[in-house]
């Protein structure tokens, strides 16, 4: 029995001492260590489109104004997990394709994959993100008939967007919407994450949380209609305007109207 903890005692020390010198020659890079491959495709958009659909798995997707009337959108994707981008019936469609076998998911994964859509300002009809574990970031003076987005597992940053409607559902991560305004109604529904809002404002407001805070501020008077298990609740007592309704079971509901 000790010649054998001697040996194992040796393998471990063997083992840390070749770890270091392999991090130390590559700068303690971890994602060296990475056995997935990764390469970045541009695609520029020179058809015309009036609506965006996104269907991926995990990779974070980012919205930037292009400063004119260009349209491209760039894929820091896996080798074997890229995305088809081309437009279909007016709608930008951006695609997972996945040409992994299932050896592929054995092994060290320390890169992070990411779609940059570098989109023209203006009006669209539909924004449509449909998304296992990503976040999501859009700023800009954008307009949307409709924006739908449903992401299981991560965070969704809007700022400065105009809608007509807003539906987001998820299990879990953080929403922010920072002056974001929709004419008729936002809709929100989370197991797991916190909901701010920054000088927002729609005709019709609905949240329902299970944990996690609903906080912020509204730009006109509500009708309130709140209910949570455990937390505070702090809303203004208007008694005119829209209806909005938040409901959080584990969690703190305070609303400010600016």
């Amino acid at each position: 029995m000790k010649k054998w903890m001697i040996i194992a005692t040796a393998l471990v020390v063997v083992g840390s001492l070749m770890f270091v010198i392999v991090m130390t020659i590559n700068k303690w890079d971890f994602t060296k260590l990475s056995t997935v491959k990764y390469e970045t495709n541009t695609y520029e958009i020179t058809e015309e489109f009036n609506s965006i659909l996104i269907d991926t798995s995990t990779v974070d997707i980012v919205f930037v104004p292009s400063g004119d009337e260009s349209c491209k959108v760039v894929c820091h994707e896996e080798e074997k997990l890229k995305h088809s981008v081309d437009v279909k019936n007016g709608t930008l469609t951006i695609k997972e394709t996945n040409t992994r076998e299932w050896y592929d998911n054995i092994g060290i994964t320390m890169g992070s994959t990411k779609i940059t859509v570098y989109l023209s300002e203006g009006d669209y009809e539909k924004l449509v993100i449909d998304t296992s574990t990503s976040d999501i970031e859009m700023s800009g003076d954008y307009y949307f008939d409709l924006i739908d987005v449903s992401v299981s597992t991560g965070s969704i940053d809007l700022t400065g967007v105009s809608c007509k409607a807003l539906a987001t559902k998820g299990s879990t991560g953080d929403i922010c919407l920072d002056n974001v305004i929709a004419d008729e109604s936002i809709n929100i529904k989370r197991s797991t994450g916190n909901v701010k809002f920054v000088k927002c404002d729609a005709e019709e407001i609905f949240v329902k949380v299970s944990t996690g805070d609903v906080t912020g501020s509204l730009l006109s008077d509500k009708v309130f209609s709140t209910k949570t298990s455990t937390g505070r609740v702090s809303v203004p007592n208007t008694t005119t305007g829209g209806v909005c309704e938040i409901t959080t079971n584990t969690g703190d509901i305070n609303i400010e109207i600016e």
